[in-house]
Parts: structure tokens; sequence; C-alpha cells
């Protein structure tokens, strides 16, 4: 059920580009990550040497990429200028996906502090809405989908704060966006934002292309395995097998890498289908 559920498979180290490949090949994932947020692979740092090189690598190896954008990159400054010059390096970041035909992850970036604080959220939001429509027309006209990825929501860590990491701004953004461009739920983030991440799942379900997993305590996003923490992978099952969806899979834990979680997936499956017998059986 689990290789039908999950079409493509990746593990997220952010390590270099070469030592991503080999993870893949130790792993058995069919995706490598490009991590656009490191000294070494971000998008300024490609050669045509390095982009020959590496196309050739993943053909030999039967691989694909995805392009993690940087998430340091202040998509969503309050001031403009610097936010037109974020907009122009994810340019570059797309036609780097384009030399890999690969998908792009967007971040909604920007850590701000503000004492109006609700207008400045909704500026934010409304700038990163409208740089995504643009981004993405580009991205469309070179072949290439953006994926969004949220990011966490720390409320207990003010006065800093993240965007595009709540229900609500999520829904907003993708009331406003082009249809083309989908979502890649990281369910640890969510486990920090939400208390019942499976029902953002559920919700955004149609949108989302890809999931990324780990674990955590609710607090902090320590990338634990599946089964150490707050986040009840039964329930991300049940809703994934409910609503019949197929899609990317991005393991993203500290220990242990994509068999484990398979296997910890595969568990929460079958607790599933016992759970589903024994309501049957009543």
């Amino acid at each position: 059920m689990l290789t039908e559920m999950f079409t493509s498979t990746a593990v997220q180290k952010a390590t270099p580009v070469a030592q991503s490949i080999e993870l893949a090949l130790m792993e058995g994932s069919s995706h490598i990550y490009i991590e656009g947020s490191s000294d070494e692979d971000h998008a300024n740092n490609w050669t045509s040497e390095k982009l020959h090189t590496v196309r050739q690598q993943l053909a030999e190896h039967n691989l694909s990429a995805i392009v993690h954008g940087n998430y340091r990159n202040p998509i969503c400054h309050q001031i403009e200028d610097i936010r037109e010059a974020a907009k122009h390096y994810m340019f570059k970041e797309v036609d780097l996906a384009r030399e890999l035909d690969a998908p792009l992850i967007v971040h909604a970036s920007c850590l701000f502090t503000h004492s109006n604080l609700s207008h400045l959220r909704r500026t934010a939001m409304s700038d990163f809405a409208r740089i995504v429509n643009e981004l993405n027309d580009y991205a469309q006209s070179q072949g290439v989908t953006l994926w969004l990825e949220n990011l966490e929501h720390y409320q207990n860590r003010r006065p800093f704060y993240t965007l595009f990491s709540m229900f609500e701004q999520y829904r907003r953004v993708f009331s406003e966006v082009d249809p083309a461009v989908k979502f890649i739920l990281d369910l640890g983030h969510e486990n920090i934002s939400a208390d019942q991440p499976h029902e953002t799942l559920a919700y955004f379900i149609d949108r989302i292309a890809a999931v990324s997993v780990s674990n955590n305590d609710g607090a902090i996003d320590s990338h634990s395995p599946l089964d150490q923490g707050t986040l009840d992978y039964r329930k991300v099952i049940d809703v994934l097998k409910a609503h019949g969806w197929r899609g990317h899979l991005t393991v993203e834990t500290k220990k242990g890498g994509l068999r484990e979680a398979m296997s910890h997936l595969r568990f929460a499956a079958e607790q599933s289908l016992v759970a589903e017998h024994m309501v049957g059986c009543v």
C-alpha cells in the first residue's frame, strides 16, 4: 500500500550534492535534495561543469532531484528593494531547477518583529502571494513546478514570528496563487504550529504534492524519528488513505532514514487496518 501511496521518495540531510547522491543510493530513494540554503549548493554556485557532472550522475543512477530553495532568502521582507532582490535570486533557483528537471521548494522567508503585528503579517502574506504568482509565471515558462513549504510557528518565542506557518495563512495564500502551485506539507513543522496536523493535511489534500515527515514534542523541531514524538502517524496514514492520495515522501530525521521511516509508516498503516477491522466487528 505504501509504495502505491508514495510514488517517489527522498531523504533530506542538508548534505552537499555528492553526499546526497551517495545517501540516495544507500537508502534506496528515488530523489535527492539539492540544498539551496548551503554554501556549497546555493543557486549562485553552479557552474556549467558542475551541472553537467551532476546531471550525468543522476542519469547514471536513475535518480531525480528536488531543489530546496534557500529558506534564508528574505522574500517577504518589509523593504521593497530587498524583496525584489530576493525575487530575482529565486529566478536563479528556478533556472537551477530547470537544469536539473526538478521542482523548486519555496519558503515565505522572513523572520520579523513588529508592534503592529496583524498589519505587518497581512501585508507580508499579500507580498508573498504576489511574488509567488510572478515566480510561477516564470517557472511555468521553464517547465518548473513550485512547491510551497510551511515553516514552524513558535508561539512561545515572541517577539519573533515566521510566515506561512499557520493554517489561515496557508488558506489565504492558496486562495490567491495559481492552482499550478503546490504544497509540500512539513508535518514536523505543522506539529509545532497546530494541535491536529492531520486536519491540515486533510483540508489541503488536493494541493499537496509532497509530505515531509519527522516527529517532535510539539515545541521544538527536533527532527526525531517518526515513533519519537507527539505526532500520530496513524492519523496521517488514515487521511492519505481516505483521500486516495498519491505523491512524494521526504524523510527529514536526524537519526534513521527512509527504511526506518517506512517501517514506522507501515506499522501505522497496519494499526489503522486493525482499528478498521475492530470497528467493523463491533
